[in-house]
């Protein structure tokens, strides 16, 4: 499967107006469509989902489930959802998609932050910059980590950390009952992060 951003908006333009800040800013328009290269169809996500950050489309490794950062119809552009959609075969017209939404601690949409998201088996783990620090910008700055499992409380992995990673390496589930983990450097240290917020120092 393919999965793609494209602006969902027609604008027609006049050639006696200026463009119109709409169009110029059509990131906000953004949503999330599915390709089966095999069946020529295309599934969309639902409509209540916009503003989605085309730099957050991530896969899971099973190819089932595909997820990212947007924001819901109706909600202050800085109020982040998380989004994950089953893609199942066939693939349907709309995706079944699961939404996190108020629960995020995180802004999907500006320029102060570039958030990053990615699989660790059936846990989501993102990149983003905490809420409560938005009034404190442009003198500080902190993205967290944060562990996503359906069914789960969202998680926060780096709080306890001075400076919080920008990279991270997942670790491998050795077990289904295995925490979600990754490895990074922190705090001049080799540090192993789990989603309940444990930080272990890695021994070399």
């Amino acid at each position: 499967k393919v999965a793609f951003v494209y602006d969902k908006s027609v604008v027609r333009l006049d050639p006696a107006q200026p463009v119109p800040f709409r169009y110029r800013q059509s990131q906000y328009n953004m949503t999330v469509g599915v390709f089966d290269p095999a069946s020529g169809r295309t599934a969309a996500v639902p409509d209540t989902i916009q503003h989605v950050d085309e730099r957050t489309l991530a896969w899971s490794s099973d190819g089932r489930r595909l997820a990212f950062l947007a924001n819901l119809v109706g909600k202050p552009m800085n109020d982040a959802a998380l989004v994950s959609c089953e893609v199942s075969q066939p693939l349907p017209a709309a995706l079944n998609c699961l939404t996190v939404a108020n629960e995020v601690p995180g802004e999907a949409f500006g320029w102060h932050v570039a958030p990053t998201l990615l699989w660790n088996g059936g846990t989501i783990l993102f990149h983003a910059q905490p809420k409560a620090n938005l009034a404190l910008r442009p003198k500080f700055h902190r993205n967290d980590w944060y562990a996503f499992t359906p069914g789960q409380p969202m998680k926060v992995m780096t709080k306890d950390i001075k400076q919080p990673p920008a990279r991270v390496v997942p670790v491998s589930h050795t077990s289904l009952r295995a925490q979600a983990s990754v490895v990074a450097v922190a705090d001049g240290r080799l540090i192993r992060f789990y989603e309940d917020g444990r930080a272990v120092p890695v021994q070399l």
